[in-house]
């Protein structure tokens, strides 16, 4: 928890940082009053405890984003989104807990983790030079996120389900393509807290690819 607590950190320092760079420069990259809306491909890599349940990369997610700009070149906005994280086992242990006691089945186990991140989002983008082609961002994500987790053994479903708080730090590159839209690209961490019954905290990398368009 506390080296989450120190990439947040990181975060809003070095948008601090740039923040003041870019009024040193004049470099102005979205006006305020400046929106985008965007859609993302993304690609999940489990981490941490989560990587014991599912190890395998997912290939199914995508996200839904809306940014406004308060000033020039920051914005607040909000992003939806949906992942799947799937893996078989051909022969696996799995415990059951029933009450204080539990038990061992072992059996093929499919295994689902289904996520979907509703979040407030607050984003800088600046460039590194007047005449950039590229801009670069980073930003954070804080809300809740619905997780569903299942467990497929033999004729058995074991389900686990709740809304839990979650919050997603980025860091990515914005291309403008024609004057109204723009490529984007970047890396996001994603940490879900515990929900009920004292589960282990839910971490995963995710690389966005995507398209937003520019309205000004």
């Amino acid at each position: 928890m506390k080296s989450i607590l120190k990439t947040i950190a990181v975060v809003f320092g070095l948008m601090s940082v740039n923040s003041v760079y870019a009024q040193e420069e004049s470099v102005q990259v979205y006006e305020e009053g400046d929106q985008l809306w965007g859609i993302n491909y993304s690609i999940g890599f489990p981490d941490g405890e989560f990587r014991d349940f599912i190890e395998e990369t997912s290939f199914r997610g995508f996200n839904l984003e809306y940014d406004v700009f308060v000033i020039d070149n920051l914005s607040v906005g909000f992003s939806a989104g949906y992942k799947l994280f799937h893996q078989v086992d051909e022969r696996s242990t799995y415990e059951i807990e029933q009450g204080n006691a539990g038990i061992s089945v072992s059996a093929k186990v499919w295994k689902y983790t289904h996520i979907v991140p509703l979040q407030a989002t607050v984003r800088y983008y600046y460039a590194p030079s007047f005449d950039s082609w590229v801009h670069l961002f980073g930003g954070l994500g804080l809300g809740t996120s619905y997780v569903n987790q299942e467990a497929w053994i033999g004729l058995s479903t074991i389900r686990d389900e709740d809304w839990r708080f979650s919050f997603s730090p980025e860091f990515g590159i914005d291309i403008p393509t024609d004057g109204f839209s723009s490529f984007q690209i970047s890396g996001q961490y994603n940490y879900i807290l515990n929900g009920h019954q004292d589960k282990d905290p839910l971490t995963n990398w995710n690389i966005k690819v995507g398209f937003k368009k520019w309205i000004h």
